[in-house]
C-alpha cells in the first residue's frame, strides 16, 4: 500500500471544504486538524476573499517597524556624515544629532547606507584536542598541588 502524500495546501483545502459543510462543528474540525479557532477563522476569511491562493503561507514580517529611525532623521545623519566623512557614530552624535540618542543608532544608519563596512564575523579557529599524549604535558590537568596529606605533601 503506498503512502498517502499530503501537503500543507491540500490539508488546508480539505479543511475549507469540510468547514463549509452545513451542520459541522468548526471547533471539532479545529481539534481534528490541530489548529486554533483563531487560525481557522482567519483562513476562512482569506478563503472567502482570495480563494485557494489565500490559504498560502504569508510572510510573518511586521508591516511596520515602530522602533525604526525616521527617514528624515536618517537623511540628516547622512548629510552630517557627508560633511565629516571620517567620523563614526560617537563623534557624529556628539556633534549635533541630538535627536538620535545613541551612537550605535548612527552607526547602524551608516551601515544600512553602506557607508561603513559590515561587521566581520570572528574567524573560526581550528579545533584542537585538549587531552595530551603524555602525563605532565598539560599542567593544568595533571598538577595536584601541595595538598596536606599524612606523609607530608602530595607529590606532583
Amino acid at each position: 500500500m503506498p503512502w498517502k502524500e499530503v501537503s500543507t495546501m491540500s490539508q488546508r483545502h480539505e479543511f475549507m471544504l469540510l468547514a463549509q459543510q452545513p451542520g459541522g462543528s468548526l471547533r471539532a474540525l479545529c481539534r481534528r486538524f490541530a489548529i486554533s479557532p483563531t487560525t481557522a477563522y482567519q483562513w476562512l476569511a482569506r478563503y472567502a476573499t482570495a480563494g485557494l491562493a489565500g490559504l498560502a503561507e504569508h510572510s510573518r514580517r511586521p508591516h511596520q517597524l515602530p522602533q525604526r529611525t525616521p527617514t528624515a532623521l536618517e537623511a540628516a545623519v547622512l548629510a552630517l556624515r557627508t560633511q565629516h566623512p571620517t567620523w563614526g557614530g560617537a563623534r557624529l552624535q556628539a556633534l549635533g544629532s541630538a535627536t538620535v540618542s545613541a551612537p550605535s543608532t548612527i552607526t547602524a544608519i551608516l551601515r544600512r547606507a553602506a557607508w561603513l563596512p559590515p561587521v566581520a564575523a570572528a574567524p573560526q579557529r581550528a579545533w584542537q584536542r585538549f587531552a595530551q599524549p603524555t602525563p605532565n604535558a598539560l599542567w593544568q590537568m595533571d598538577f595536584k598541588g601541595p595538598f596536606p596529606v599524612t606523609a607530608g605533601r602530595c607529590p606532583p
